[in-house]
This record gives C-alpha cells, sequence and structure tokens, in this order.
C-alpha cells in the first residue's frame, strides 16, 4: 500500500494521514488499515498499538486506535488514544471530533464541546462535526442552540437524513411552563409526519442515511410530558420499522414457535445497554439471573460502555453472555445465529441499540420489559411486561403490545443490594422537617411546581431537596421555575429548596438516610429511587396517574398494604406531606409502619416464576401463562 492508498484507507475508517510513517510504522499501519477493513478488531488493535509504539507520533494509527477502543467500550484507553492522537497532529480536526466523542459519552460535555468546537474552527464545512456539536449542546439542554447546528448540518449535507431528523425531533429536557409541553409536542408529531413523508429509501445510500439517524438517537424525552403516547409511539415505531426493514430485510418475516419437548430448554435472550450499576439491572436484573436453568438457556447481549460488578454477576449466571457496545451487522447475526426463542428487552426506548434491534424479527417472540413503560410502537414486539399492581383497568389500552400483567410489582428487587450502601448517617436534629423528591428534573412538571411552596406555607421550618441534572443549563431552568412557583405564594425559595450535586450511590443514599419525607414525582412515579428511600426508612407520598409510568410507588405502597400516604389529588398530596411534616408523631407512626412492612416489597420471586409460566405457556402448550 503507497503513501495514497494509506490516506484514502485511514479516511475510511475516520481520520487522515499525517507525515509518511517510518517503514517499519508503515508496513504496521498497513496491516492494521487492512485488519480494521476485514472487520477483524482484535488484530487491528494490535496492529495500531505497535505501529504507535515504532512511531509515537502517527496520528492516524492514535486516531483509528482510539476509533476502535470506543467500539468495544474501552472508553478510559479510547481517550488516552484520542489526545494522543490530538497532540501528535492539533490539525488533525477528526481527533479532536474523536475526542469529544468519548468525552461526551462520559457525559463530560463542556470539554466535548470545546473539542467539536476546535474541530470545526479546523474544517467549518464538515456537516458531521455540526451534529456532534448539536448533540453536545442538546444534552447540556440548550435546545434552541442545538437545533441550529443541526440546521447547519442540513444545509451543508442536504441527504443527511440524522441532521434533519434531530433538527426536527428534538425536545427540551425540561420545560417552563405547561403550555411549552402542548407546543413542543405539536411540534415534535408535525416533524415526524414530514420524515415519514420525505424519508426515501429507494438506493442503498438513502437506506444507510435514514438508517445512521434511527441508530444515533431514540425519541426518550417525549415520554416524560405527562401524556398517553401511544399515537405517536406507534407512529414513530412505524418510521423505524420502514427503516430497519429497508436496511435488513432478511430479519423482517415472522419466525413460527416451535413447541418445545418437555426436556428441551426455552431458549431466552436478553438485551440492554444497561446491564451494569443501573436502575434497570436493579429492577429486572432477576429476570436474567432467576429463570429455572433447567428449563431455560439463557443468552445475555449487553450492548453498553460501562461493565462493573453487577455486569459480572450477570455474566456469571447466563448460559452465555456478549459484551458488544457497538450496533453492526455482526451483532444482529450474532443474536440471529443463537436461535433464540424469545428475546427481551428490558428497556426499549432509553437507546438506540434496542430500538433497531427491536424493530426486526429475530425471535419468534419478542418482548417489551417496560424498564422504560411506554410501549416500544414497534410492530414486531410482541407482549409488554407490566406489574399487575401498577396497571390501571385500562392499561391494555396502552400498549401496541399485548399487555402481560406479571403480579405485584413485576420486580424481585434485591433489598441487600442496598443495605451493603447504606451509609451510617444521621439525620439532623434541629427541628427541621426535611423533604427529598429524589427524580431525575425531567420528569417533574411544571404544573406540579405549586405543591412545594403549599406545603412550604404550611410547614415554615422545612426544606426540600433536589438533585442537580448533569446539565448546569437544565439545573438552571429548574432552580428559576421552582423559584417563580414560591414567589407566586409571598414565598422566597432560597429559604425552602436546595438542588445538590450530582451523587454516587452511597451518597444518594445518604441524602435519604438524612430526610424526613420522600416525595414521589407526579405522572412519572418513583420506583427505584422509592424502593432505595423505603430502605433508607423514609415515608412516601404518592399521587397514581393515569397511566403505569405513573403508579410505581402507589404499586410499592398497596403491595406493603399502606395507603395513607397515597393521595387521591394534588390538595390531598399537599395535605399528606404537610401532616407528615407537622406532626412528628404521626410520622413516627408512618415510618414505623413502612419499615415493619417493607420487606413484602424487596427480594420477590413471584414475578421470575409468573415469567417462567408465560413463556412455557408459549412454548409448551397445556401449561398456564401468566396472564
Amino acid at each position: 500500500m503507497n503513501r495514497k492508498q494509506r490516506r484514502l484507507a485511514a479516511k475510511k475508517a475516520g481520520t487522515s494521514t499525517g507525515a509518511a510513517p517510518a517503514p517499519a510504522a508503515g508496513e504496521t499501519l498497513d496491516l492494521a488499515l487492512a485488519s480494521h477493513r476485514a472487520g477483524r478488531l482484535d488484530e487491528a488493535i494490535a496492529a495500531y498499538r505497535r505501529a504507535v509504539v515504532a512511531e509515537p507520533g502517527l496520528a492516524e494509527a492514535h486516531a483509528n486506535l482510539g476509533n476502535l477502543l470506543k467500539e468495544q467500550g474501552k472508553l478510559d484507553e479510547a481517550m488516552a488514544a484520542h489526545r494522543r492522537a490530538v497532540a501528535a497532529n492539533p490539525r488533525l480536526a477528526a481527533a479532536h471530533a474523536n475526542l469529544g466523542a468519548v468525552l461526551e459519552e462520559r457525559d463530560n460535555l463542556d470539554e466535548a464541546f470545546e473539542c467539536y468546537r476546535k474541530a470545526l474552527a479546523i474544517d467549518p464545512n464538515r456537516a458531521e462535526f455540526h451534529v456532534y456539536l448539536g448533540a453536545d449542546l442538546y444534552k447540556q439542554g440548550k435546545l434552541d442552540e442545538a437545533v441550529a447546528s443541526y440546521r447547519r448540518a442540513a444545509d451543508l449535507k442536504p441527504d443527511y437524513v440524522r441532521a434533519r431528523w434531530s433538527a426536527l425531533l428534538s425536545l427540551p429536557t425540561i420545560y417552563e411552563t405547561e403550555e411549552e409541553i402542548d407546543a413542543y409536542r405539536k411540534r415534535w408529531e408535525q416533524g415526524l409526519d414530514e420524515l415519514s413523508e420525505t424519508i426515501s429509501l429507494q438506493t442503498p445510500d438513502e437506506v444507510d442515511a435514514a438508517f445512521e439517524a434511527v441508530t444515533s438517537v431514540t425519541n426518550f424525552l417525549l415520554h416524560y410530558q405527562g401524556k398517553n403516547d401511544l399515537e405517536l409511539q406507534k407512529k414513530y415505531g412505524a418510521l423505524i420499522h420502514r427503516i430497519t426493514g429497508a436496511k435488513y430485510p432478511q430479519y423482517t418475516n415472522e419466525k413460527p414457535i416451535r413447541i418445545k419437548a418437555n426436556d428441551e430448554k426455552i431458549k431466552v435472550g436478553f438485551i440492554s445497554s444497561f446491564i451494569h450499576g443501573h436502575s434497570i439491572i436493579k429492577t429486572h436484573g432477576r429476570w436474567i439471573t432467576g429463570l429455572d436453568k433447567r428449563n431455560f438457556e439463557i443468552s445475555t447481549f449487553y450492548t453498553g460502555t460501562a461493565p462493573d460488578r453487577s455486569t459480572a454477576e450477570v455474566k456469571r449466571q447466563s448460559d452465555h453472555f456478549f459484551h458488544r457496545p457497538h450496533f453492526d451487522s455482526a451483532l444482529v447475526e450474532l443474536i440471529e445465529s443463537r436461535g433464540l426463542d424469545a428475546i427481551i428487552y428490558p428497556d426499549i426506548g432509553m437507546d438506540p441499540i434496542s430500538q433497531v434491534l427491536g424493530a426486526m424479527r429475530l425471535a419468534p417472540v419478542q418482548c417489551n420489559g417496560l424498564g422504560h413503560p411506554v410501549t416500544s410502537g414497534l410492530p414486531a414486539i410482541d407482549y409488554a411486561l407490566s406489574a399487575e399492581l401498577m396497571e390501571p383497568p385500562d392499561g391494555a389500552s396502552h400498549y401496541l403490545e399485548t399487555l402481560i400483567r406479571l403480579p405485584n410489582i413485576a420486580s424481585c428487587y434485591e433489598l441487600e443490594r442496598i443495605l451493603r450502601h447504606k451509609p451510617d448517617v444521621k439525620k439532623e436534629q434541629d427541628g427541621k422537617v426535611r423533604y427529598l423528591c429524589s427524580q431525575s428534573l425531567y420528569k417533574l412538571l411544571p404544573q406540579n411546581d405549586e405543591v412545594y411552596p403549599r406545603i412550604a406555607r404550611e410547614v415554615r421550618n422545612c426544606q426540600f431537596w433536589f438533585i442537580a441534572h448533569r446539565s448546569a443549563h437544565v439545573t438552571d431552568i429548574f432552580k428559576s421555575r421552582l423559584s417563580g412557583a414560591f414567589a407566586k405564594h409571598d414565598l422566597d425559595g432560597a429559604d425552602f429548596f436546595t438542588v445538590h450535586p450530582r451523587q454516587n450511590q452511597q451518597g444518594f443514599l445518604a441524602l435519604n438516610r438524612k430526610a424526613d419525607v420522600l416525595l414521589d414525582s407526579i405522572m412519572w412515579s418513583g420506583n427505584n429511587s422509592t424502593l432505595e428511600g423505603i430502605a433508607c426508612d423514609l415515608p412516601v407520598v404518592t399521587l397514581p396517574g393515569p397511566m403505569m409510568r405513573g403508579r410505581h410507588t402507589y404499586a410499592i405502597l398497596k403491595m406493603m398494604g399502606i395507603e395513607e400516604t397515597i393521595a387521591e389529588d394534588l390538595d390531598d398530596y399537599v395535605r399528606i406531606a404537610v401532616r407528615l411534616g407537622n406532626e412528628p408523631s404521626w410520622r413516627e407512626a408512618v415510618v414505623a409502619a413502612f419499615a415493619s412492612r417493607r420487606a413484602r416489597v424487596y427480594d420477590d420471586e413471584a414475578p421470575v416464576r409468573a415469567l417462567e409460566r408465560f413463556l412455557e405457556g408459549l412454548f409448551r402448550p397445556g401449561l398456564p401463562g401468566a396472564r
């Protein structure tokens, strides 16, 4: 391979070459590029490593090495490689952009932003860099600036579907007024209609451009508007299904259920990017590790980038475990090759990988585990696995999938997982009542802000604790909004609320231990956070909503047999919270009731056994399924 050929190969890999490498390094780089193109990634990584040892100033080798390490989920090593690429050639725009992508995945949004700015200063007409900058701004909650970047990219490259998609379907992380919700919802639906009508899938290039969009973003934030999303999800899912089907037509056909002999195991696959220390593994982990291995063969596909102790435990208890943090055709082929009878996606809607895989037909039975508790809207997903106590009477009408109600709260939540992190801290003895609202700020809708000043007017010696968003901009919007709510009641918000920094697991539990009352979020209730709060001896006030996502805490309290802190409406929510603040003896009695009954909601194997019966009912006729 001559220098010109090497430059072209490196460009395809995402970088460009600098000065011609020394002969030994050049030969190694040739081998690395050949292995990279052939998909032999481990060989390519090893060759790139040898190339940069032979010639440390070889910027493209560092950059390509960093890209491959990122694909494998080795983010720290990828970051180091990209920093070396930038140092070797500060004028290599792609090196700055690549470093920004890793920093962004690490939630270091400010430094990522500067990397994208540097890349654009070098190459201001590279449309992809404008999209990367837009994605970073979007994560910071700076919607208008993000959309402007997406539109700039679309102007530079009119066939860039990802840029158009993001410009039309981006939503605020947090809303300033209730009226904004309706306006942005209408804008989003109009954007979806425009994309559905204008995206062409007639040529391979058009298909690839559309598919890049659906593997890059989800519509996660749509579901935090407090509305019934069924019809919008069906529209969105139909578009995802159409694009994915054009890219992978071989995975669109139905697969017949094959009846199993009594001595034949049912092959079940679990696919998620959150099989690590995340709320998904806390609520759904026992679905993976608890199925009876005498009757089920478990294949787990971890598509995330943060393996930890929880990942290792799931790997240990799976019959087959695959860590594939990067979407490509090889991942699809791997899943299909396992000959799975059923696939369970614990969290469709939270990650683009599960979004596109869920649009394919990779097993005869495919299930939405509702870790993100909204219908997938995907025609290829057959069942929604929900919780009996969480679903309202009309719950089935909220899903495109067939609704399956597993017993109780549908999870076998491990109490020991909380207790081993629970710190030994004391509550302040200063007479103040501390109300903790531990939910993500985007769950807190502006029309419900009034509950806090209304409580404060009755419990004057109180404090409300919230936890910051990863974006300071989003946190500032929330602070301003809440200050305005207090001002309407002639109160100074600074006297009553504190937004704490983001916490690790132990710090989060410490806040729960120091608080006196847990205030549940309204319309999107706490689940994991409520279970952790109860384990920290907190009483919880909740107002159940009309959909499953607003009834998590309600179900937990019903399972405990406690209804005194379940409100009927906003006025009742305020009344209960005020009574807990003003009547310490009643609060102590409620805390004692929570403590004496909390064991009922943890380590509950009933949902796991019901999941087994449901699956066996499909593949071994005659056995009752869980309905």
